[in-house]
């Protein structure tokens, strides 16, 4: 709360001459937020002195010594990156969350952690989890048997399965 650094998203960052600066409306700054909501994989903490209050987009006159350097493992600073909401602001706990994903198997992947770190916040550590596989005309009902069924049921997953066979005219 004492706005000794400022946080902002990865890919709100501005880059010029090897200046680096956020514009204020896309920074938090001189407020308190909980350790929960800083993301470092697609957020930065910043010295103040890089956020200006600027919409057009010039940096701030004042540069820290040594320059602020981009972040370590992430993508370049600058590049055009898909939009990431900011934050919420700390406020009315929230009492549950309903999270519908299209995905594919690679990103089906990605969502491990994420929805790990939701079973850790959930009541009896446990989340519920809904899989629809659609367009599956043609797939046998041995493999869904074999492939999902079974090894579900070997690893002790309780789960439901409703299958829907396509109807003949």
């Amino acid at each position: 709360g004492e706005g000794l650094f400022a946080y902002a998203m990865k890919n709100q960052i501005k880059e010029k001459g090897g200046k680096y600066w956020v514009s204020s409306r896309d920074a938090i700054l001189r407020k308190t937020i909980v350790l929960d909501e800083i993301d470092m994989d697609n957020g930065i903490i910043l010295l103040p002195e890089c956020v200006t209050a600027e919409e057009a987009g010039q940096p701030p006159s004042i540069s820290p010594p040594g320059g602020l350097q981009p972040p370590a493992g992430g993508p370049s600073v600058g590049v055009a990156e898909a939009p990431i909401s900011p934050p919420p602001r700390p406020g009315q706990p929230v009492e549950s969350v309903i999270i519908e994903m299209i995905l594919t198997k690679a990103l089906l992947y990605k969502t491990f952690n994420i929805l790990g770190l939701l079973a850790d916040k959930a009541g009896d550590k446990k989340i519920k989890v809904r899989v629809e596989g659609t367009n599956l005309a043609g797939v046998d009902p041995t493999w869904i048997r074999n492939a999902i069924i079974e090894p579900l049921s070997e690893a002790n997953i309780p789960f439901e399965i409703k299958e829907e066979t396509k109807k003949s005219s």
